[in-house]
C-alpha cells in the first residue's frame, strides 16, 4: 500500500499542516484542466492554499478550491493543478502574433500579471518564470476585438497556454521549492528525445488508440488580400507535414481554406499572409488520443519519469504513432494520456467556448 504525504500551505508558503494519506488518485489533463478531491483526518486547510502530495515515486502540487467537513474525524479537500491560477482573462496584443518568440510571450504575460503587477494584492509571492526554448514564427489567429485596433480580450489558460502545448509542445512546468518558499516556472519544449513505447507488450494493462483522420485537416490554404482581392496567394502542405506555395509533394485529396487579409501597416501583403499561413499550418499536430494504463512501477513506461510535453513514438499493430504526453491519472495504476483529441464532451466544450478561439 503506497503512502503519500500530504502538505498544506498559506500563499507565503508558511506550513499550515501535515498529514499521511494510502491510495490517493488524482489526475492533471494540461488541455482540460480537472479537480480532484482526497479525504483527509481533520487538520488546517482552507481554499487557496497550497497542497502537495508526494511519495517516493509521484509529486503533485496545487491548489485548495474547496474544503469541506465529512464527518466529526475526517473532511474532503477539492483540489487542482496550480497553473489553474492562469485561468483568467486578459487583454492580449494581436500584433505579438509572429514578433516575439511564444515563450517570451507568455513570460512576460506571466510577469505583469502575477509577479510585477501594479495590484500586489494578485502577486504571487515566491514566484519566478524561466524559459528553456524559443518558438518563432508562431500565431493562434487571434483577431482584434475591434476592427483596425490589435487587442482582444481572452482567456489566458484556454487560449494561449492550452494552445501552445497543442501546437508547438510549448509547456509550463511547476517546480516548487518550499525551503525557500519559491515557485518556478520554466516554459518552453522538453528538451530530451521522444521515447519510445511498445504499447502491444503485456506491460501494458490497458490501451486505447484513436487516430483523427488525416483528410478532415486544412492541407490547402488560398489567402487574398481584402484591399483588392486580386493579389492572392497559396500555401501547400506537403507530404512531411511542411509547407510552402511550392505546388508538389502535396497532401490530398484536398481540404482548402480560403482567408482574407490586409497588410499591416508598414508591412507587405506577402508578409501578412505568410503570418496567417504560420497559424493554419505552424505547429505540429498531435492529431491522436491513446491511453496506455500500467502500473505505477512499471520500470520499461516509467510513468513516474514522465513530463507533461514529452515527446513518445508510440507502436501499436506494427505503426508508429507520435504523439505527446497531455495528461497523467495515478490510482492504483497509472493511466497515461497522449495526443490533443478529447471524447469527453464536457472537456471539448470547455476547451472550444472557454476562450475567445477566433
Amino acid at each position: 500500500m503506497r503512502q503519500f504525504n500530504v502538505e498544506i500551505f498559506k500563499r507565503d508558503f508558511s506550513f499550515v499542516s501535515h498529514t499521511n494519506v494510502s491510495n490517493v488518485s488524482y489526475a492533471e489533463d494540461y488541455l482540460s484542466p480537472v479537480t480532484n478531491e482526497i479525504t483527509v483526518l481533520n487538520c488546517e486547510a482552507s481554499k487557496g492554499d497550497y497542497i502537495r502530495i508526494q511519495d517516493a515515486e509521484d509529486d503533485f502540487f496545487g491548489i485548495i478550491t474547496a474544503v469541506s467537513s465529512r464527518d466529526t474525524k475526517t473532511m474532503t479537500i477539492q483540489y487542482g493543478s496550480f497553473l489553474s491560477i492562469f485561468d483568467t482573462d486578459l487583454l492580449f496584443d494581436t500584433d505579438l502574433q509572429g514578433t516575439a518568440d511564444l515563450e517570451t510571450v507568455l513570460k512576460n504575460l506571466i510577469t505583469n500579471m502575477f509577479i510585477s503587477n501594479p495590484d500586489t494584492a494578485q502577486n504571487i509571492p515566491g514566484l519566478s518564470v524561466e524559459t528553456v526554448s524559443s518558438t518563432t514564427g508562431w500565431g493562434f489567429n487571434l483577431k482584434s476585438d475591434t476592427e483596425g485596433k490589435h487587442h482582444c480580450i481572452i482567456n489566458f489558460y484556454n487560449v494561449l497556454i492550452a494552445r501552445a502545448l497543442e501546437k508547438y509542445s510549448v509547456v509550463i512546468t511547476v517546480t516548487p521549492d518550499v525551503q525557500n518558499k519559491a515557485i518556478v516556472l520554466t516554459i518552453g519544449a522538453i528538451q530530451e528525445s521522444p521515447k519510445v513505447i511498445e504499447a502491444d507488450l503485456p506491460n501494458i494493462v490497458v490501451k486505447n488508440v484513436v487516430i483523427k483522420e488525416t483528410d478532415k485537416d486544412v492541407n490547402k490554404l488560398t489567402v487574398y488580400n481584402t484591399e483588392n482581392y486580386t493579389d492572392v496567394r497559396t500555401y501547400y502542405r506537403h507530404s512531411d507535414d511542411t509547407y510552402s506555395i511550392v505546388n508538389t509533394d502535396r497532401i490530398t485529396p484536398v481540404v482548402q481554406e480560403i482567408h482574407g487579409v490586409a497588410p499591416a501597416q508598414d508591412g507587405t501583403f506577402e508578409n501578412a499572409a505568410d503570418s496567417d499561413a504560420a497559424n493554419v499550418f505552424g505547429g505540429i499536430s498531435y492529431n491522436n488520443l491513446i491511453e496506455l494504463t500500467v502500473t505505477n512501477g512499471d520500470t520499461l513506461v516509467k510513468p513516474y519519469a514522465l513530463d507533461i510535453g514529452q515527446v513518445v513514438n508510440i507502436i501499436s499493430k506494427g505503426n508508429v504513432y507520435t504523439s505527446i504526453l497531455t495528461g497523467k491519472a495515478v490510482s492504483d495504476s497509472t493511466q497515461l494520456t497522449f495526443g490533443t483529441i478529447r471524447l469527453d464532451l464536457t472537456k471539448i466544450i470547455k476547451r472550444r467556448y472557454g476562450g475567445k478561439w477566433q
